[in-house]
């Protein structure tokens, strides 16, 4: 009797030991999203918790704690509708799930909460259990690749499993051993071997319950984060950049022939790798270094008969550091006095160029008051400074008439960011060339210049020579004058918030002595 006890003993605990493999195991958890028009939509999620209940608490994904999970599913309802399970959405793994515009019932995406498909890694040797998401989360402008955490979290698995099991089974052979021995000798072998076994299987466990108490990230790390940063210019790529050039040439603009000799004259800056359009007549340069950006400097400052070359050259070194193929999006520039930043946190929605809409949408932030007077300045800079993640998703190509770029707002272009306006801002500025292609026209700038004119050199010393002609004639006189023309200040007395920048760029370059005599 006492050796069927011992016997029924093992099986029972090789059982159980067995039994405690799918432990870390993932299993199918079904959620509802709280915010979802249909709140019967079953999100399916495959999670290690150990229980569905506690994600709402636990988890390590954001995006997770915001459903509401209640049991854990059968694996064969863990499949899609379409498949004959119960899942409206997924299965999805917990550590890589993202809330997506897509998602059945959702209302919208929050301003931290996207997705990109990036290509997973593809690994040298095969580990069971590893199934890289090509889905990556994308919170607060910040990418959270989880390829890392399901690589750990699959070779843990993987090395618990192989431990129990070996565990298990010197069990067994011990338990044999010690009820066939027919010598004393063997039946303390025997002993040895199940005392040794059952050793090493509390310590197995007792690892993981321990780890699991103290820091479960031990056990499902975390998504690595990996900031994404936009900068406050782009760097328009260089075959877009000449393919709008050819736009340029296609719409017969001609720029003024003295500016275009000169400009010939001037050399020094960055060339393209290659000129795939090697007949275009334009300058093909995409970027000035600091002699040539003092050369284009004089050549303004003696159009426009601002004796103070500091001031041109603040404006140019400010605005694009000499880039002639920047790229600026008003809508991004966290700053009070940009109207068109407010707007964009108001409108919920990202790119809405009139010929390529992307339909992306964020949730607006509900603290930020309707009209940011002086009163609520405070509240408005604050709402700015905690959304400064939040950025549109406008990308510059070669087709008119927006380019691409979302014509709701403004955007800087070239050497000294001239501004393009959108058709519906007040007080006008905004225009269409021949081709229909978005452009800028003012009172003395003698037509419409489109987007294509103004990503050429001639176009943006031409139309710069115009501007501050303009600016110096209404009765500019100090360099902050100047600096909240351009800004579309006015001719105000201005150097803070924005234009700082150039106080201080212009204070340094007086000490370089870089004035013209009147």
């Amino acid at each position: 009797m006492k050796r069927i006890f011992i016997i029924v003993f093992l099986a029972s605990l090789t059982m159980m030991t067995l039994g405690a493999i799918p432990a870390l195991a993932e299993k199918c958890c079904q959620c509802t999203n709280p915010n979802a028009t249909d709140s019967k939509a079953i999100i399916c999620i495959e999670s290690v918790s150990d229980d569905c209940t506690s994600l709402k608490t636990k988890s390590n994904n954001a995006d997770v704690k915001k459903l509401n999970c209640i049991k854990p599913l059968d694996p064969a309802q863990c499949q899609k509708i379409s498949n004959n399970g119960m899942c409206a959405s997924g299965p999805h793994k917990e550590i890589s799930y993202s809330i997506e515009s897509t998602t059945q019932g959702t209302k919208s995406v929050s301003p931290t909460e996207e997705t990109k498909q990036i290509e997973p890694p593809t690994l040298g040797i095969t580990i069971p259990g590893v199934e890289f998401s090509g889905n990556i989360p994308v919170v607060g402008g910040d990418l959270k690749i989880p390829w890392f955490a399901q690589y750990i979290s699959a070779i843990h698995k993987y090395l618990f499993g192989i431990s129990v099991v070996a565990a298990a089974i010197m069990l067994v052979y011990g338990g044999v051993l010690y009820i066939v021995a027919a010598s004393g000798a063997k039946i303390e072998s025997g002993k040895s071997i199940l005392k040794d076994s059952l050793i090493g299987l509390f310590i197995i466990l007792g690892a993981v319950t321990i780890l699991q108490t103290i820091n479960p990230e031990t056990i499902q790390p975390k998504a690595l984060t990996i900031t994404s940063i936009r900068p406050k210019i782009q760097i328009i790529p260089s075959q877009t950049f000449q393919a709008i050039q050819e736009v340029a040439l296609a719409q017969k603009f001609v720029p003024d022939i003295e500016i275009q000799e000169r400009l010939k004259d001037i050399r020094g800056g960055k060339l393209p790798a290659e000129r795939q359009y090697p007949n275009n007549p334009f300058d093909s340069r995409e970027t000035l270094d600091e002699e040539a950006i003092t050369k284009v400097s004089e050549l303004i400052a003696e159009k426009t008969g601002i004796s103070d070359l500091c001031i041109i050259k603040s404006i140019i070194g400010i605005e694009s550091k000499g880039r002639i193929n920047a790229l600026g999006h008003d809508e991004d520039v966290a700053d009070l006095s940009v109207q068109w930043r407010l707007d964009f946190l108001r409108s919920g929605k990202k790119k809405s160029g009139i010929d390529s809409p992307s339909g992306a949408v964020f949730t607006p932030p509900t603290d930020l008051p309707s009209d940011c007077t002086e009163d609520v300045a405070a509240e408005c800079r604050q709402v700015i400074a905690d959304t400064k993640s939040i950025k549109n998703d406008d990308i510059i190509t070669a087709q008119p008439p927006t380019f691409g770029l979302d014509m709701r707002f403004s955007h800087g272009l070239g050497l000294t960011q001239i501004t393009v306006f959108p058709p519906e801002k007040k007080g006008g500025g905004h225009c269409k060339g021949s081709d229909g292609s978005y452009g800028v026209s003012t009172k003395h700038s003698g037509g419409c210049w489109t987007i294509p004119m103004l990503l050429t050199l001639e176009g943006q010393v031409e139309l710069a020579i115009k501007q501050l002609k303009s600016i110096k004639d209404s009765g500019a006189k100090t360099p902050c004058n100047f600096f909240g023309g351009w800004g579309g200040k006015g001719n105000i007395n201005i150097c803070t918030g924005l234009f700082a920048e150039k106080t201080k760029y212009y204070a340094k370059c007086v000490k370089s002595s870089n004035k013209i005599s009147p």
